[in-house]
């Protein structure tokens, strides 16, 4: 996450911390501002979230994968997980892949081939399908 982001999420739990220990002149003259600028500021994490997820920097398995020579149609997804068959272009990719320890090898019935299971690789585009 980046510094402004985590500056946020800061600001949140700093403020309900002092709603917690009651550091504020009185829940009337307060409540209205705080609960206002909390939901204000939950949308607006929610949304840097959302669009961080959504970008290329949480995509970037994909994107590298594709940009190594795979053709889009080789991918398959489950849900988050990103699903490529065994080529020599993804072994090649994986031996330098700083999360390779997480990664699942299956052997598929169904075509006959090996594939790798990568865990949340697919979480953009996921996220970005049930926001629109």
């Amino acid at each position: 996450m980046d510094d402004k982001l985590l500056q946020k999420l800061q600001g949140m739990i700093e403020a309900e911390k002092a709603v917690d220990t009651g550091h504020h002149t009185s829940y009337d003259d307060y409540g209205n501002y705080y609960e206002e600028g909390l939901k204000q500021g939950r949308l607006e994490v929610l949304q840097e979230l959302f669009d961080h997820l959504s970008s290329d920097v949480v995509a970037t398995v994909k994107k590298q994968l594709l940009d190594a020579g795979m053709k889009e149609d080789e991918f398959n997804v489950q849900t988050v997980d990103l699903h490529v068959p065994v080529t020599p272009i993804s072994r090649e990719w994986l031996k330098t892949y700083k999360h390779k320890d997480y990664v699942n090898y299956y052997w598929s019935d169904v075509d006959r081939r090996g594939w790798y299971k990568i865990p949340f690789a697919n979480m953009g585009d996921y996220i970005k399908s049930k926001f629109q």
